[in-house]
């Protein structure tokens, strides 16, 4: 049994600060370490360490663009989230199958970008079955995470989802402005641990601020990593948005989120 001490003596759960209880709490628990195959994925738990997930929205886009953003993922020795849309995966499969190739995780963001709170059940089941098989036409094989177009949701779109909405806590805007370096002024003044950062890769001007963005979250002292990496050993559960993840154990959300229903 493990005893928090200070100065070589016992300390007692009645002096234990919040955090110094989970720290005690944390001593009689085991830790299980990931023991990843790609060398790019951690060996750390984000429960332990200040970890990222940079995701890009949208794609595939032009092939430029893409292999831009490779590549300086790549040099930067880290992997992104891809939440591609089902028409441009159909139109652009080469450059779906390059991305996964290269080792990135991908995910589904509907077939034809639509609201899922103003858009019939029915629909909403299509748009993602129709994106799943899209994804797995290009060589997708496990069941794909879902980021609602605009992290716009409802109660009621969150229920036909059937899984776990990944939305995000860091905009960098890029959508709007298409300004290299305003998206990179975002991702450095925004980013924190646990931080899911929402971009675009069907724009030019993002694909251009990959290499600073990289490099402004490893200076940030922050590990880059997948979606399902930052979650790791968090169960995602049916009907929950995911905001972010806290560090430590515990989760962060953005309840402010403009397109979030509480009805």
């Amino acid at each position: 049994t493990h005893t928090l001490t200070i100065d070589d003596e016992p300390v007692s759960d009645t002096d234990l600060s919040s955090i110094g209880d989970r720290v005690q709490n944390a001593l009689h628990t085991s830790l299980e370490l990931p023991h990843p195959d790609d060398l790019r994925s951690p060996d750390f738990s984000c429960a332990l360490l200040p970890c990222v997930a940079l995701t890009y929205d949208d794609g595939p886009g032009e092939a430029k663009s893409e292999r831009t953003i490779l590549d300086a993922a790549d040099e930067a020795n880290i992997r992104v989230t891809y939440f591609l849309l089902g028409k441009n995966t159909d139109s652009s499969p080469e450059v779906a199958e390059r991305i996964i190739a290269a080792g990135h995780e991908v995910d589904n963001h509907t077939f034809s970008h639509v609201r899922m709170d103003t858009t019939a059940s029915a629909k909403i089941r299509k748009e993602i079955g129709r994106t799943d098989k899209s994804l797995q036409s290009v060589g997708v094989k496990d069941e794909p995470l879902v980021r609602p177009p605009y992290g716009a949701l409802d109660k009621r779109a969150s229920h036909v989802l059937g899984g776990p909405a990944i939305i995000w806590d860091v905009d960098t805007g890029d959508w709007q402005h298409r300004d290299t370096k305003k998206t990179i002024r975002r991702v450095q003044s925004q980013t924190k641990p646990g931080s899911i950062v929402l971009m675009h890769s069907i724009h030019p001007s993002t694909a251009k601020a990959a290499p600073a963005v990289f490099s402004a979250v490893a200076d940030k002292g922050l590990y880059a990593v997948t979606v399902r990496e930052l979650f790791s050993g968090i169960e995602l559960k049916q009907g929950g948005s995911y905001f972010c993840r806290g560090y430590s154990d515990e989760l962060c959300s953005n309840p402010e989120h403009p397109a979030v229903m509480k009805n």
